[in-house]
């Protein structure tokens, strides 16, 4: 029987392994500014997140490190260097998006991103350099190494499309509070106002976080602008014509959609115009052999045998 043998790319690749980590361990020139002077981190790690590719290599320099933990605010980075390759008085320069970090080579070496502090997402590449602390030339330039960090954070769902602003207002500019009042912080979606019935439009003015990708008026996409200074750009602006009817009813939507999923949250405005139906505007009827109906007006009038008076603000009727 024919030894087993293993497939080349496995063989291939384990010896790039122990070549590249002997080039690292057994280097062991010391001396700043020459060639062969080490510039490489040993480990890097993380307090919080997944990194990838998984495990630290050296001669790996771009990663990607996903914090899932949307509430997490800043994440540590700890590195360590090959200290046996450099005598102590001429350690590597390492910096961290371009400013140098006082470390201590006999204690842990550490340096602090901070997350973003609002609601939405964050993404952003941190840039770890490790750089021989001789001054290199024009024609020898500096040895280095640059190890590139992209750090993603997903949003605050329920956040990023809970809406900010809300005003409805008359003809005249006064605003109309709603019941309940609207509150940014609540976690309401329901809103009642009551019109008064000499208005025939109103003005709405709403407002998403700017995180909102998208902002639905009646489950229809709408172009977004900021109605007020100083508002989210995320906001629209209509006028709704009420001289047809004494009720209405608006859905307004903030949407937000990433890498990491879809969410919504809907807003319910109902309006209802206070207004009185007089006599000429409702004229119930019965059928001819059950009898008719006359208004509180004019049944007086025929009660009393009278000429009915123009007072077709009077409410009622009355069947016979």
């Amino acid at each position: 029987m024919a030894p087993p043998r293993l497939a080349a790319p496995v063989l291939g690749f384990s010896a790039l392994l122990l070549i590249r980590a002997a080039a690292d361990v057994f280097d062991t020139s010391k001396t700043p500014g020459d060639s062969r002077y080490n510039v490489s981190l040993q480990s890097m790690s993380v307090s919080e997140g997944r990194l990838t590719p998984s495990g630290f290599h050296s001669w790996i320099t771009d990663y990607d490190l996903e914090v899932s933990n949307v509430v997490s605010t800043h994440v540590d980075f700890t590195f360590s260097l090959f200290l046996n390759k450099y005598d102590l008085d001429h350690m590597p320069i390492i910096e961290v998006d371009g400013k140098e970090l006082d470390y201590n080579p006999l204690e842990i070496i550490t340096t602090t991103v901070t997350l973003d502090e609002d609601i939405g997402p964050f993404d952003r590449v941190l840039h770890v350099v490790v750089r021989d602390p001789k001054q290199g030339s024009w024609w020898s330039p500096t040895n280095s190494k640059e190890y590139k960090i992209r750090i993603r954070q997903p949003p605050e769902f329920s956040q990023v499309v809970r809406a900010e602003e809300l005003v409805i207002t008359g003809g005249g500019g006064q605003e109309i509070v709603a019941r309940p009042p609207f509150d940014r912080n609540s976690s309401a979606v329901d809103y009642y106002y009551k019109i008064p019935g000499n208005e025939t439009s109103v003005d709405i003015e709403f407002a998403c976080p700017k995180f909102t990708t998208t902002l639905l008026w009646n489950a229809e996409p709408v172009s977004t602008f900021s109605p007020r200074p100083g508002w989210s750009s995320a906001g629209t602006k209509k006028r709704l014509d009420l001289h047809k009817t004494s009720s209405i009813q608006v859905v307004v939507t903030c949407v937000y959609r990433c890498s990491w999923g879809r969410s919504q949250r809907d807003y319910v405005l109902t309006l209802e115009r206070d207004v009185k139906l007089s006599a000429h505007l409702l004229q119930p009827q019965m059928l001819p052999d059950r009898g008719y109906c006359l208004s509180r007006v004019d049944y007086m009038a025929k009660l009393h045998n009278s000429t009915a008076v123009e007072q077709r603000d009077e409410e009622g009727y009355y069947c016979l």
